[in-house]
């Protein structure tokens, strides 16, 4: 929390100044620029937006993209709960292709469905809008499959009223054969458990391709098996719509640590930094995973998984 002698007055701060900290960042956290922005959201809202929109253009235009405003912004106008910003964060995830990623890196997968789930909690038809639509970036669909799955977790609607919703997106999978669209749905329909999705995620399974490694027919009896038993563990492990704060997240960074490679992208966390974490925790076999461009390919060949399995 930001006390009253670390809030700026409007005529105190200069806007460009900031902005242009957070632009030329590079390896070092512009800790005291984001402070200075919480402190005086409201000032700096129209500026974050713009710089998505500018950011936005730029990538259509083929621009080189690295680490700049528009990352904090998407972070920061999350924290603020900034609904107005909405437009603007879906033109720019909405771009065709790769360009989604090419702008946001990792925050597509890390931290997209949390924004989404923050900043359309009220508009269920926009998240509706991005699953369906097959132009868009499978993982920016997938975060809106799960900013529905969050929604429930934080209580926002029921698990019942969540999973009625992403049935009816299931079942357009089979009539489009979206392969794409069945493996997050059927995820996070493991995970809300609801009786009424069961039969229809066991036949997700015989009529989208699946990788029979992760997601077998007794893995789902399990997780629906669990939860009418009144065990919500998995579904408990939902993040809830809450943002972040912005500070606490970006300073962990890998790109700000002074003891990594100087060839680390910028801006890109390195899952792989996790794995220790991950081992010393086993998770149990249950629906799809989603995995990162830049984690470790889960065939084992120790590419990233951009470079490996996710093209074929």
């Amino acid at each position: 929390m930001l006390d009253e002698s670390q809030i700026q007055t409007e005529s105190e701060v200069d806007v460009a100044a900031v902005l242009k900290t957070l632009e030329n960042s590079n390896r070092v956290f512009p800790e005291d620029a984001v402070r200075t922005i919480q402190g005086q959201r409201e000032l700096f809202i129209p500026h974050l937006i713009a710089a998505i929109r500018a950011m936005t253009a730029a990538a259509r235009e083929g621009k080189q993209l690295n680490l700049g405003v528009h990352d904090y912004a998407l972070l920061l106008l999350t924290e603020f709960r900034a609904k107005e910003a909405l437009p603007a964060i879906v033109e720019a995830i909405t771009l065709p292709g790769e360009l989604p990623f090419d702008l946001y890196n990792d925050l597509i997968t890390e931290e997209l469905a949390r924004t989404l789930a923050v900043l359309a909690d009220d508009q269920p038809e926009l998240l509706d809008g991005l699953i369906r639509d097959r132009a868009v970036n499978e993982f920016v669909r997938w975060s809106a499959v799960d900013a529905i799955g969050m929604l429930a977790r934080g209580g926002k609607i029921t698990r019942e009223a969540a999973a009625e919703r992403l049935n009816s997106h299931l079942l357009f999978a089979f009539e489009t054969s979206d392969e794409d669209l069945g493996k997050p749905l059927v995820s996070v329909l493991c995970r809300l458990g609801v009786a009424s999705s069961r039969d229809l995620v066991l036949e997700a399974l015989t009529k989208l391709e699946f990788d029979r490694r992760f997601t077998t027919p007794d893995h789902v009896r399990r997780d629906f098996d669990a939860a009418a038993a009144g065990d919500l563990s998995y579904f408990n492990r939902l993040d809830l719509p809450e943002p972040r704060d912005t500070i606490e997240y970006m300073k962990e960074w890998v790109c700000f640590r002074e003891d990594e490679n100087d060839d680390q992208p910028a801006g890109v966390r390195d899952a792989e930094e996790w794995s220790d974490d991950w081992e010393q925790v086993p998770e149990p076999i249950h629906a799809p995973a989603k995995v990162g461009r830049n984690e470790a390919c889960p065939c084992g060949s120790g590419k990233k998984h951009k470079k490996c399995c996710r093209n074929k």
